[in-house]
């Protein structure tokens, strides 16, 4: 289940006319893999991810899963947003059941509320909040209420899972904390996750592939494949935090975070800041 990005540009249309977000991105992420896109604010990671969920058709250029141009949302595709987006007036298994739409009157046709209720359960006791099935969104904290937002996504069972810039409002304690369970919630679960966020760190926490972008308009400059150490998110970070190999690796990415270019393009402007 591949989901691809063929000669991609893209801009929005505003006051001072169009302001080109993505230009001419080409990407493939295979299946199973944990790929994070990695650039400065405004560079169009989250336009490229609204792109795979449906929501946004790219000017030129086409965006594939499975080989089909996705043409809006569907359930194989699960986006976990930047903001938890719970309904304050529902339950925490409300909220999750919201994920399936109009959809629930046929589920709890072809099933029974316990059913119904377990697959609440399970997806609760992924994200590790068994047992805060009627809680209320108030009674939780920042970093619970994103791990609901995640437990929607997954209730879908989705064979890919968007997550846009998930953990950035968080504390650098409680983001570390669920940059560990989200590796732990991968390895658990199979399926593809597109990660975005603008933090160097997190990108070499999570991920198995990073992609780097350039300020906006977006452009892929380049990529590091890092594999998939450890047995569980809480050695993947300690292995990559500890590691000289990484250290050098986020100076690395540190630098090539100011190009607008990839550096094969010759552009004078990122070769003056290579210098």
């Amino acid at each position: 289940m591949k989901l691809e990005y063929s000669a991609v540009n893209h801009g929005f249309s505003g006051y001072a006319g169009t302001i080109p977000a993505v230009r001419n991105v080409n990407l493939s992420v295979d299946e199973g893999e944990f790929v994070v896109l990695l650039g400065p604010s405004g560079c169009g990671k989250s336009t490229l991810l609204n792109m795979a969920a449906g929501f946004i058709k790219p000017d030129e250029g086409e965006v594939l899963f499975s080989g089909k141009e996705i043409a809006g949302p569907g359930r194989e595709r699960a986006l976990v947003f930047q903001d938890s987006a719970l309904m304050p007036w529902l339950s925490v298994e409300e909220n999750i059941l919201l994920a399936i739409g109009n959809r629930r009157l046929k589920f709890s046709q072809k099933r029974n509320a316990e059913r119904l209720a377990n697959e609440v359960t399970r997806v609760l006791d992924v994200v590790g909040l068994k047992g805060f099935n009627n809680a209320m969104p108030h009674e939780l904290s920042v970093g619970m209420r994103q791990k609901v937002s995640i437990a929607r996504g997954l209730i879908m069972e989705p064979q890919l899972l968007l997550m846009d810039e998930p953990f950035a409002s968080l504390d650098e304690q409680t983001r570390l904390r669920l940059n560990r369970e989200v590796v732990d919630i991968w390895i658990r679960e199979p399926m593809t996750i597109l990660f975005v966020t603008h933090s160097i760190q997190e990108a070499l926490v999570v991920g198995t592939r990073i992609v780097l972008m350039s300020a906006r308009p977006g452009c892929l400059i380049s990529e590091w494949k890092l594999g998939s150490h450890g047995e569980s998110g809480a050695e993947r970070q300690r292995e990559r935090l500890e590691s000289s190999e990484y250290r050098d690796l986020s100076l690395e990415l540190l630098n090539k975070m100011e190009l607008c270019c990839p550096p094969e393009s010759g552009c004078s402007t990122c070769l003056e800041k290579t210098r």
